[in-house]
């Protein structure tokens, strides 16, 4: 079966680990979970003040040298959505090092080359 977009950032967290790599997640997900509308309407609005940001990528990733990488992942089969694209779009227009990767071995690849 495939791995989970959950499955794949854990992968991912412990290779960065591995490589001795500074990172951080954005809990994207967490803002969205939940079945009240309203206490999740809340929630995001709250979070919106504090510069919760629509499709922001996964993980912020400190490469060393004042190099920083920002890596969403996806299934094999998943979507970016319209933000996400959105982000990409302004990451690679303003020359920062950013990937929408499609499963653990594309994200390690991305990794890879970067260092």
């Amino acid at each position: 079966t495939e791995d989970t977009e959950h499955e794949i950032q854990v992968k991912v967290c412990k290779y960065l680990d591995s490589k001795n790599l500074k990172y951080w997640a954005i809990p994207n997900g967490f803002v969205r979970g939940g079945d009240n509308k309203l206490e999740n309407a809340k929630y995001i609005n709250y979070m919106r003040s504090e510069g919760y940001k629509n499709g922001i990528f996964d993980l912020t990733i400190l490469m060393g040298n004042g190099k920083i990488a920002f890596l969403e992942l996806k299934t094999l089969k998943g979507k970016p959505s319209e933000y996400q694209l959105k982000w990409q779009e302004y990451f690679v227009n303003n020359n920062y090092l950013s990937a929408i990767c499609y499963g653990y071995d594309e994200a390690i690849s991305f990794i890879d080359n970067l260092l």
